[in-house]
Formats: C-alpha cells, sequence, structure tokens
C-alpha cells in the first residue's frame, strides 16, 4: 500500500491543506517542534482506521469548520482508491471512491486492510525515540517478551499481560505458602467452620420453641377466621331486621307487578317523544300563521304603489338630469377645493420666501432658472473653500511649531564648544597616543628580532653544512655527466648548485637584516602610564562624542529649514487657490444677485430649499389651469340642464335654484318608489319561500306522530294519552321495585332476593333469635382466642430470651460470607491459571513458528547498520536471553551494548519483524525522529538502508532536521 497524496480539511492544527506523494517512496518531513508532525502521523492513521469520539474532540480544527480530510492509496487494489472521513457525517465511517466511480464502505475497507487496526499498525509499522528509550530499561528475557508480543499482537501488550497475570496468580495462591491471600483464608475458614459447629447444638432448644409458637399462632389464626365469619353472620342478621320493613315492601311490589304484567306494545319513551314532536310543530304553526298574514299585507301594499309608479323610459330621461344636477354640484364643490388649494399654495410660498430671508420674489422665482448642474458646482466651492482654509491653518500651525523647534535647535548648539584652540589640543593628544603605540610595536619587534638572532647563530653551522653537501653533490652529478655522457646529470647538477647558492644568499641577507633591525635607534621615547593614556583616550572621546552631536543637531536644523521652506511654498499655493475660490464666488454671485447676502457654506442648503418652491409655483399654474377647465365643463352642463326642464311639462320653475331642487325631489319620491316596489317583490318572494319551508318543516314531525300513533296500536290523539298513562304507572311501580332491589342487593346475594319476592323470608321473630344464638358462639371463641394468645406470649418470652445472645446467627453470617468469597477468589485465580497456560502455548507457537525468521533477517539489516561490526542476532532461550555477536566473534548480552548499537539492534528487529509480518501488501513504514541518538556515520547509513527499504515499502521519516539527502521533503512551519 502506497499513500499517494493527502488533503486535510481540518485536523488539529491543519487546515485546508495538500499533500503530494505521488511515485514517491521516501518521504522526508521536516519541521521543528509544535510544527505538526506528530497530528499529520495521527491524520493519517484516524483517515484508514478511524479514533473514537473521545480521541476525535482532541483534533477538532482550533478555527472552526469541519473536521477531516481524505487519502489517496494505490496497491490496494489495481487501481488508485481515495479514502475520505468526516467527523460529523456517517458517524465518522469512511467512504470509499474507486475509480470506476464505485463507492465503498468501511467493511470493505478492513477486508481489504486484511483486519489491520490502529495499535497493531503503530506498533509493527511504526517507532520513535520513545521506543529506543525503552530497552535499556529491560532486561534480556523482557526485551524478548515484547518482541515476542509485537509479532503476536502488533504490539508490547501481551508482555504486559503475561506479567500482570503470572503477578496475579501468585498473589492469590501457592501450594505451600502462606502469604498469599488464598491459603489464608482457608486457614480461617477452617477455624470458624469448627467453632460454628459447636454454637449449632446450642440452637436446638431455639429452633423447638419456635415450632411450638408457629403451632399456636396457626391455631389462633383459624379460630379469628371462625370469629370472623360468626361476626358476618351476626352483621347480615341485623341488617335483615334493621330493613325488615324494607324487604316487605320488596314483596308486596313484586306480587302486584306479576298481576300487571300484561302485554304492552307502547314504544319506549313514547310519551316523551309525542311531547317532543307537539312541541317543535307549535312554533312552526305560529310562524305560518304569522306569515300568511304578512304576505297578505304586502300584496296590497304593493297595489298602491304601483298606481304612482313613472314608466322606466320617463325615469331614465329623469335619471339622466339629476346626474346633470349632481355633476354640477361636483365641479362647484371641486372649483371652490382648487381655489382654496391656489390661496394654501401661494400663502406657504410666500411664508417660505420669507422664511429664507433671501431677496427673492415669488415672481422672480417663477422666471428663476436653475442649472441640474449648480447644485454641484456650488458645493465644490463649499469643498473646496473649506479644504484650503484647513490646509491654510495647518500650515500656519506647522510653521510656528518648526520655528520653535528651530530656536530649540540653535540653543543646544550654543551648548558644544569646539573651538581652534580645543581642536588643536586634541591633535597634540592624538600625535603622542600614536607615538606611544609606534614605541611598543617597535620594542615589540626588537626583541623578537633578537630572539631570531639567537636563533639563526645556531643554524649558521646547519645552513654551512647545508651549502656544501649541495656543492659536493652537484661536483658528483658533474663527474657522473663527464663519464656517462647524460646531459639530465649536468642539469640537476646545475639546479643543485644553483639552489645552494640562493639559500646562502637568503639566510646571509636575513642576518644582515637583523642586524640591522636590532641596532636601529629607539629616537625620542615618549612614555605613558596607564591611567595618563586613559586620560588621553577619554578626552579624545568626549571630543568625538560632542563633534558627533554638534554634526547631528546641525543636520537637524538645515532638515529644518528645507520644513520651512517647503510650507512656505504650500503656503503660496494655497493662498492662489483660495482666491480662485473666491474669484468663482464673485462670478456666482453677478449670476444670481440672491446670493449675495448668504453665507458660501450654506449655497447648497439654499439651492435644496428653492427647488421645492419652484416645484410648487408649477403645482400653482397647473391647479389654476385645472380650474379654467372646470369652469368651461359647468357651463356646458348646465345647457344640459336647461334643455332637459324645457321638456318637462310637470314643473315650472320661477328661477333656476327652485328648478334644481323641484326636480331633486320628484327624482327623490321616484326613486323612493321604486325602491319600495322592488324591496315588495323582494319581500313577497320570501315571504312564500318561508311558507314553503315551514310546510316542508312541519311534515317530517307529522309523519313521526302518526308513525309513533300507528306503533302504539291507536288512531287519535285520546286514545294515544290514555294508553301512555297506563304504562306510566306500571313504570312507576318497577322504578319503586328497582330502588329497593338496588338497595337490598348492597348486602343481599341475588338468590336471597328471589326467595324475598317468592314470600320465602325470616320474619321479626325468626331474626331474634339467630342474633341471640350468634352471640352465645361468639362469646365461646373469644375465649378459646385468649387461652391461645397467652400460650404464644409464653413462646416468645422463652424465644425472646434466646435471641438475647445473637453470636450465633452474626458468627454464621460471616462464615458463610466468607466462604462465598473465598469461592469467587478460588474462581477468579482459577480463570487467570487458565488464560496464563492459554497465553504460554501460543507464544510457544509464535516463537517456534516465527522467532527464527524474524532473528535471521535482523541479523542481515545489523549487518548492514554496523558496517559488518556485528553479524548475527540470537534469539534468547529459557536461561539465556537475546545475544548480539560481533564481527571478531565475541558474544554480547543486549544490556552489554552501548545505547546506539543497542537502537541499532532495535531497528534491525522492527525492520524483520515488518517484513516477516506483512503477507500480500506492504504498508507505509512511519519514523518519528527515531535515530536522535546516531553520530553522523550510522545516521548516514541508516539513510541509506532506508532508502533502499523504500524500495519495496513506502517509509514516511518525520524529523526536526535533515541531516542527510533523505528523498523527496516537505517542510512544515510553526506559522
Amino acid at each position: 500500500m502506497r499513500i499517494e497524496a493527502a488533503e486535510i480539511y481540518g485536523f488539529g492544527k491543519w487546515q485546508d491543506k495538500t499533500f503530494d506523494f505521488e511515485n514517491e517512496n521516501f518521504i522526508s518531513i521536516i519541521g521543528d517542534n509544535e510544527a505538526g508532525k506528530s497530528t499529520i502521523q495521527n491524520f493519517f492513521l484516524f483517515i484508514l482506521f478511524g479514533m473514537s469520539p473521545k480521541q476525535r474532540e482532541k483534533y477538532l480544527p482550533k478555527k472552526g469548520g469541519r473536521m477531516g480530510g481524505k487519502l489517496v492509496v494505490s496497491e490496494i487494489i489495481s487501481t488508485p482508491i481515495t479514502i475520505e472521513r468526516l467527523h460529523d457525517r456517517y458517524a465518522a465511517a469512511a467512504k470509499i471512491y474507486l475509480a470506476n466511480g464505485e463507492v465503498k464502505d468501511e467493511e470493505w475497507l478492513k477486508v481489504k486492510l486484511a483486519g489491520l487496526n490502529a495499535d497493531n499498525y503503530r506498533a509493527i509499522y511504526s517507532f520513535d525515540a520513545k521506543a529506543l528509550l525503552k530497552l535499556p530499561d529491560m532486561r534480556a528475557k523482557e526485551l524478548n517478551e515484547v518482541l515476542l508480543g509485537v509479532g503476536m499482537t502488533g504490539s508490547d501488550y501481551i508482555y504486559q499481560i503475561e506479567k500482570n497475570l503470572t503477578q496475579a496468580v501468585a498473589d492469590k495462591f501457592k501450594p505451600s505458602g502462606k502469604k498469599p491471600s488464598l491459603n489464608q483464608a482457608f486457614e480461617d475458614l477452617q477455624k470458624k467452620k469448627e467453632k460454628l459447629m459447636q454454637l449449632e447444638a446450642e440452637e436446638n432448644d431455639y429452633q423447638k420453641e419456635i415450632a411450638a409458637k408457629n403451632e399456636a399462632n396457626q391455631k389462633l389464626n383459624e379460630l379469628e377466621q371462625r370469629i370472623r365469619t360468626e361476626k358476618e353472620t351476626k352483621e347480615h342478621t341485623e341488617l335483615k331486621k334493621a330493613y325488615y320493613e324494607n324487604i316487605e315492601t320488596f314483596h308486596v311490589l313484586s306480587k302486584r307487578l306479576e298481576g300487571l304484567d300484561r302485554e304492552n306494545k307502547i314504544p319506549a319513551h313514547a310519551k316523551e317523544t309525542y311531547d317532543e314532536y307537539h312541541q317543535m310543530l307549535m312554533p312552526l304553526k305560529s310562524e305560518q300563521s304569522v306569515l300568511e298574514e304578512n304576505y297578505k299585507k304586502l300584496k296590497e301594499k304593493k297595489k298602491e304603489l304601483e298606481e304612482k309608479f313613472l314608466s322606466d323610459t320617463e325615469f331614465r330621461q329623469l335619471e339622466n338630469a339629476m346626474g346633470n344636477v349632481t355633476d354640477i354640484k361636483r365641479m362647484e364643490e371641486e372649483e371652490e377645493r382648487l381655489q382654496t388649494r391656489i390661496d394654501q399654495l401661494l400663502l406657504k410660498q410666500e411664508y417660505a420666501l420669507d422664511s429664507l430671508q433671501i431677496k427673492l420674489s415669488a415672481s422672480d422665482l417663477e422666471t428663476l432658472e436653475l442649472p441640474f448642474h449648480i447644485e454641484s458646482l456650488w458645493s465644490e466651492l463649499v469643498k473646496n473653500k473649506e479644504k484650503w482654509e484647513l490646509e491654510k491653518n495647518y500650515i500656519q500651525n506647522e510653521m510656528k511649531t518648526l520655528e520653535m523647534e528651530k530656536k530649540a535647535v540653535k540653543d543646544r548648539l550654543t551648548q558644544f564648544n569646539i573651538d581652534e584652540e580645543r581642536v588643536k589640543e586634541i591633535g597634540e593628544i592624538e600625535n603622542r597616543l600614536e607615538q606611544h603605540k609606534e614605541q611598543e610595536e617597535a620594542l615589540s619587534l626588537k626583541a623578537h628580532l633578537m630572539d631570531l638572532d639567537k636563533k639563526g647563530k645556531n643554524e649558521e653551522q646547519k645552513t654551512k653544512m647545508v651549502l656544501w653537501i649541495s656543492f659536493i653533490m652537484a661536483g658528483v652529478l658533474s663527474l657522473m655527466y663527464i663519464a656517462l655522457d647524460k646531459f639530465v646529470l649536468l642539469i640537476a647538477a646545475f639546479l643543485l648548485f644553483l639552489s645552494g647558492a640562493m639559500y646562502f644568499i637568503h639566510w646571509n641577507s636575513s642576518k644582515n637584516v637583523r642586524k640591522k633591525l636590532v641596532n636601529l635607534p629607539s629616537g625620542d621615547a615618549v612614555n605613558l602610564s596607564e591611567q595618563e593614556k586613559a586620560e588621553l583616550e577619554k578626552k579624545i572621546a568626549s571630543y568625538k562624542e560632542d563633534k558627533e552631536q554638534q554634526s547631528s543637531l546641525e543636520k537637524e536644523l538645515k532638515s529644518i529649514n528645507m520644513e520651512l521652506l517647503k510650507l512656505k511654498e504650500r503656503d503660496s499655493f494655497t493662498e492662489e487657490q483660495l482666491e480662485n475660490v473666491q474669484l468663482k464666488v464673485k462670478e456666482q454671485i453677478e449670476q444670481f444677485p440672491f446670493l449675495q447676502t448668504i453665507e458660501l457654506s450654506y449655497w447648497p442648503k439654499v439651492i435644496h430649499a428653492l427647488l421645492p418652491l419652484q416645484e410648487r409655483m408649477r403645482e400653482i399654474s397647473e391647479v389654476k389651469i385645472d380650474k379654467r377647465d372646470l369652469t368651461h365643463q359647468k357651463a356646458d352642463v348646465n345647457e344640459r340642464i336647461e334643455k332637459f326642464l324645457n321638456n318637462i311639462t310637470a314643473i315650472s320653475p320661477t328661477s333656476d335654484r327652485m328648478t334644481k331642487e323641484a326636480l331633486s325631489q320628484y327624482y327623490e319620491e321616484s326613486v323612493v318608489v321604486r325602491r319600495e316596489l322592488h324591496q315588495l317583490d323582494n319581500q313577497l318572494v320570501d315571504l312564500d319561500k318561508k311558507l314553503r319551508d315551514i310546510v316542508t318543516k312541519q311534515n317530517p314531525y307529522q309523519n313521526a306522530i302518526t308513525d309513533l300513533f300507528k306503533e302504539t296500536g291507536v288512531n287519535s290523539e285520546s286514545e294515544f294519552l290514555e294508553t301512555v298513562d297506563y304504562h306510566d304507572k306500571v313504570q312507576k311501580l318497577k322504578e319503586e321495585r328497582e330502588t329497593l332491589h338496588f338497595q337490598l342487593s348492597t348486602w343481599l346475594t341475588q338468590e336471597e332476593l328471589v326467595q324475598i319476592s317468592k314470600g320465602d323470608y325470616a320474619n321479626l321473630t325468626i331474626l331474634k333469635n339467630q342474633l341471640e344464638e350468634t352471640e352465645t358462639i361468639l362469646s365461646q371463641l373469644a375465649e378459646e382466642a385468649d387461652k391461645l394468645r397467652q400460650r404464644i406470649a409464653t413462646h416468645e418470652m422463652r424465644i425472646k430470651q434466646l435471641e438475647e445472645s445473637e453470636y450465633y446467627s452474626t458468627f454464621k453470617h460471616d462464615y458463610l460470607q466468607q466462604l462465598e468469597k473465598l469461592q469467587e477468589q478460588a474462581k477468579e485465580w482459577a480463570v487467570y491459571q487458565v488464560a496464563l497456560n492459554k497465553l504460554q502455548q501460543t507464544k510457544e507457537f509464535f516463537q517456534e513458528k516465527y522467532i527464527p525468521d524474524i532473528f535471521e533477517k535482523a541479523s542481515t539489516w545489523l549487518q548492514e547498520l554496523t558496517y559488518q561490526n556485528h553479524e548475527a542476532i540470537f534469539p534468547p532461550s529459557d536461561k539465556i536471553g537475546i545475544r548480539v555477536k560481533a564481527g571478531d566473534g565475541t558474544l554480547f548480552e543486549i544490556d552489554e551494548l552501548s545505547q546506539a548499537t543497542m537502537d541499532q539492534v532495535y531497528i534491525a528487529l522492527r525492520f524483520a519483524l515488518s517484513e516477516v509480518m506483512q503477507t500480500e501488501q506492504a504498508y507505509p513504514f512511519i519514523i518519528d525522529d527515531g535515530f536522535v541518538h546516531f553520530d553522523p556515520i550510522r545516521h548516514k547509513k541508516i539513510i541509506q538502508l532506508l532508502k533502499k527499504l523504500s524500495a519495496k515499502q513506502q517509509i514516511f521519516y518525520f524529523s526536526t532536521s535533515l541531516k542527510e539527502e533523505a528523498g523527496y521533503a516537505v517542510y512544515l512551519s510553526n506559522k
């Protein structure tokens, strides 16, 4: 399996981050502490295997957003897949997207990962410096157990479990020991059992008393039950005596009803049903009479009104005339309203002009033309004036501030006294210090040359010897040239002679130079003590400091002068701009004279005030035009009214007003008559419908009464009422009997009530005799009960005496509790023992099958890691732990090795374990700064081996720094 890419939506400190590892086998992820390296490792494990809700809370994004991401993984199937997992979706289950568009679930991924989980992955395919630090604290046997556990489960849990199980078994029981808890519990329980047998003998008497008391209680309970039965019998007889009159009445009513029990076909509630129907019919019949009377009256009234009614043609002409009259009134009202509107607008206009306090009349306003751009022009003038005035004020303030600073700098310059006399004094001091320094250097050089001269005398003999040897060898080589006639020998002789001569010349010149330098005169002596030298240097330093401050102040003064010059230029430019603004203001006043008395800042507000006034003037003109049009319309309508009145013969008006009033009165009367006739027609139709509805409503009740008579077997209302009266009498007797039956049934049985109705019941004399017999029986039973209670009290007193000492029951309770506890402990010990045996059997199987292969491969890795300095790792036996064989054949126990070598052994074992445990596919190896104890050579070697391993298995190497070239590198930042 290979991780090709990772996209983090949100996980811990990482948010919206993408990593691309495509075609990379060895990836180094480099970052400082807190850079997020461990977070990336846990992100890989979260996407592949998931996390519990509590674990996920730790990695919720710090800045909000969704938690999760996705990995692109290859070599699980033939094509790459994308695994996505989100904290708040699908219960944090993974979704796997295949290249062909299919979507798989978490179970599919688990199958493809062969059941591998996060813990197993960390143990087999991941390690860090913490795992290596555990090695020195483990003995050889413990290291073997941990390695075995890692191979079996993917972690060191097996070793820890076995260790805990062994300790738990030893703590609980040993066959010959006394200290374990089970051994002690067995001894204590045996002693308590012997003591319990002694106490059981003393318990027998107590049990006999208990049995006698229980027997007496049983007899007393039976006797009390008989007493309750007799008391119930007595109470029942007393009730019969008390309610004897009701019993006798119940018997009489039963007999009377037997004689009246003839066939009766009256329906249930016949009288109530008849009365209900009759009550329903009464208001309907009354309403029918009223409606018929009203219908007759309305018919007569309609006949009277029809005699006064106009024809439809005449009424339409009258309606048109009245419409014209109404139009005239409306027009007059509208004309009056328009005149009022004109007066109001003129009044508002005058008031508005007065409130503005400008020299502008209403007529001027009507002819005033304000271009559309005038507002922006005036606003620009206001803004420019304010802008340049503010600029001028600012410049003036800045110039005042700079003048004050200039004066302060000049005052500070006068504090420094750097005149020619002080400059001359400082020059003399510097010359003295320079001469003192040259004298010290000359003395030091002279001493050094004298020392060289002493050494040169010792080397004079060596130089002469070297010179003679070179001359002699040159002579020998020359003779050999003469004898052998080889030009090379002549060249060698010449070079040897030349080098000896040059060496002699150099040595002689160095000797002469040293003699001349040693004999040089010392010059004028300038002797200064350290204190004098320090004081002179202090004066020079003070002078330089004053000089620097003076120079700085002069620069500052120059800068201030420059700033003042710039401000004066800005002030001049600002003044010109203000003059331009004033010129434009003058032009506007000439164009609009009413602005003469208005402050410039108010000009934009004035235009806002004038625009509504101009709009109002246009509105006044429009209203006047509407009024003029309305006057023309009114004249036309009056002409039509006069023409209509001339055609009316019934009315002869004497004036316009009287004519219109008479016409209106005549029209109103006609409208009233027409309205009344229309209402009468509607009322007659409504009454006719109501009469039909009333008859329809009566029919069901009439039919129901007829059916009721038939069902009762009568033909008339009188026969029906007589039959119902007889039925009511019989029903009343039955109700009285039922009332008595209900009262008696509360304490009498149904069988007794049947007997009473037949006359089979005891009279008062018999009831009195039965009560006397019951009283005698109750008295005898009470005496027997008192005797039994006395016997029970005697038994209880003797039992109480025996129970005063609770030692036996308490001791027995403690014994049983301890026995139960011992059984639980023994069961727990047995479980631990079985688990330990099974675990040891599993270990033996794994050790025989996988351990040799693991140690063989680990030896190969160790040879490469140590440059063949160690050649083998031997698995442990029963008595000997893990051993390492050095290159010279020496065997070392694991704890005899250095820390770095021990780390190499552990790394070799982990690489071998990963190689053996992987079956179908190799999972990426994650290493978190696992080589912190390695020196540069070891570190370089492990990086080389990791590169080699990455050819078969992808490797992620997390570190704080990149000491060697370690494949593809990703650098993380703390920001």
